[in-house]
């Protein structure tokens, strides 16, 4: 189940404890209070399967500008309308090859 990377009481340190973990059952992941019921897919989807690393400079700039969406906690205190700023800046990308010029 826990393969040569975790034993069990390393994954239970880093992820929680694991209940019920058989081929028959599916498990459940306890971290806390919080119960995680988990089930076994048949294969990965399709965007786990390409790869993760690109050079497409607009890709790369969606990515950065959604994470920093997702993770900055000020923008509201500091008055940042980050919306208009990825906007104003994703009309300002240039190409690969405009980037070294």
């Amino acid at each position: 189940m826990f393969g040569e990377r975790y034993s069990r009481d390393a994954f239970a340190a880093q992820f929680g404890v694991l209940e019920g973990a058989s081929e028959a059952m599916a498990p459940t992941l306890v971290q806390g209070p919080t119960r995680y019921s988990l089930s076994r897919l048949q294969a990965l989807p399709e965007m786990c399967r390409r790869p993760l690393r690109t050079r497409d400079p607009l890709t790369n700039f969606n990515v950065f500008a959604a994470t920093f969406a997702e993770r900055y906690p000020s923008f509201q205190s500091r008055t940042v309308d980050w919306e208009r700023t990825t906007a104003d800046g994703r009309d300002r990308i240039a190409s690969g090859e405009d980037l070294f010029k």
